[in-house]
């Protein structure tokens, strides 16, 4: 009996990446990568046009990278803040305040084993990725629990640390509900988190009547999103 055509589609483009990973595995150099990475960075280089050897140098890194940042946020939960990775050779992690003395010994152990990358501890970000979540998190249900709030979709733009709220007001509703909404919400911030909140994160609402995109911890509606997903609204 033949599959329907989506699960033939989802099982031939599975094969695919899977034979093209084992063609090009082989050709790395790098101790650092098993062969199951090596076959997800075959594919990546596949689809990319580049060597297994450039894959590797600019993507292998990450995963460890990601456990380091991660073993620091188990230590510091109150002192790390955000990470980033912006290119095939650099990273950054960010602090709260002051970088904890003991990190520097875990970045200099990640960088003996990846000398082509370069990670920067920045201090003095000004707030932690876990009150940064729960700010999110206080800002968000401040808005959407609002009766004149039909739906809500919030997501956190680190370059300008601003809590961005999308809110569909319902129709009844006056356009300057807005301005009393973000007033709310960074009450509602405040009571939620520390007095001097404002100086770390501003907060923005605006009003919307479209479906958008979130990001990775953003909120829609009454659920916390775990992928990026479409914000749709209710009713």
């Amino acid at each position: 009996m033949l599959l329907p055509l989506r699960f033939r589609n989802v099982v031939l483009f599975g094969l695919v990446s899977l034979l093209l990973g084992l063609v090009f595995m082989g050709t790395s150099s790098s101790p650092l990568v098993n062969n199951e990475e090596l076959q997800d960075l075959g594919v990546i280089a596949a689809k990319e046009g580049i060597s297994v050897d450039e894959a590797v140098r600019s993507y292998g890194w990450r995963n460890a990278l990601s456990d380091v940042v991660w073993s620091i946020g188990e230590d510091y939960p109150d002192e790390l803040s955000e990470s980033r990775k912006p290119s095939g050779t650099s990273a950054w992690i960010g602090f709260a305040g002051a970088v904890p003395s003991a990190v520097q010994a875990r970045i200099d152990a990640f960088t003996t084993q990846y000398p082509h990358v370069t990670v920067e501890l920045r201090a003095n970000m000004g707030f932690s990725k876990k009150e940064r979540k729960e700010a999110v998190k206080a800002v968000h249900y401040a808005v959407y629990e609002h009766t004149g709030v039909a739906d809500a979709g919030t997501r956190f733009d680190l370059g300008t640390k601003t809590i961005q709220v999308d809110a569909k007001l319902h129709d009844s509703q006056p356009a300057s509900l807005i301005a009393d909404l973000k007033s709310l919400a960074e009450t509602r911030l405040i009571s939620a988190t520390r007095p001097d909140i404002l100086d770390a994160f501003s907060v923005s609402v605006a009003s919307t009547d479209k479906t958008g995109t979130l990001d990775l911890d953003a909120h829609r509606g009454g659920e916390q999103l775990n992928a990026v997903l479409h914000f749709r609204l209710r009713g």
